[in-house]
């Protein structure tokens, strides 16, 4: 029986994680608290631990970067041109490098790509006309790595209102029903739902 030869995937098998978390949260127990009428602050610790696990919950189902944030992407073979990066909007390429089987790295020249960036469309990294793509050799899963900045910035003044105000809902809910839903509710899906972008 013959071999069927399929086209490599494009997006070449990509993982990807947060290596570098944001420093702060985009909204604050008060905001939530003001928010929702609450008058004590006696759960702040508790409303502030919802935060953050609403907040990377949301930037999953919205496919955005909120705050800003460093991750690392790796692919067993280099994708195709442009390789599109996950969880805009992308602020910087840091670095891109080939990893042998020993964990080794070899820095890829930035003077052979550059980048693109847009707040409602995936980053990209464009291999400048001319210059030769990476290469590997020595590792067939995991050999490529990049790694990047994301978010709207390191500023909560840099994140729009709607997706504060959404999580601030979604955090309120969270508090009413001592658990966090994987999607957002009722009051907040009309507010994050225009920044949600798809096929992340």
């Amino acid at each position: 029986m013959p071999l069927i030869e399929k086209p490599l995937p494009g997006h070449a098998n990509m993982v990807f994680k947060v290596v570098i978390s944001p420093e702060s949260e985009p909204i604050t127990a008060e905001e939530v608290r003001s928010l929702g009428r609450i008058e004590t602050d006696a759960e702040d610790t508790l409303i502030e631990t919802m935060i953050t696990a609403v907040r990377e919950i949301a930037e999953s189902w919205l496919g955005r970067a909120i705050l800003e944030q460093t991750i690392e992407a790796s692919f067993d073979y280099w994708p195709d041109n442009p390789v599109k990066l996950p969880r805009p909007p992308l602020i910087s390429v840091d670095s891109i490098v080939t990893v042998d089987e020993e964990n080794q790295e070899t820095l890829y020249s930035v003077d052979n790509y550059f980048f693109r960036t847009s707040s409602n469309q995936k980053g990209e990294v464009i291999i400048k006309n001319g210059a030769a793509a990476p290469t590997n050799t020595d590792r067939y899963y995991g050999g490529f790595k990049i790694t990047y900045t994301a978010g709207y910035g390191d500023q909560v003044d840099d994140v729009p209102q709607g997706i504060k105000h959404g999580l601030m809902e979604w955090v309120l809910h969270a508090i009413e029903n001592r658990t966090i839903s994987r999607e957002p509710p009722e009051m907040a899906m009309p507010l994050l739902g225009a920044y949600r972008i798809r096929n992340i």
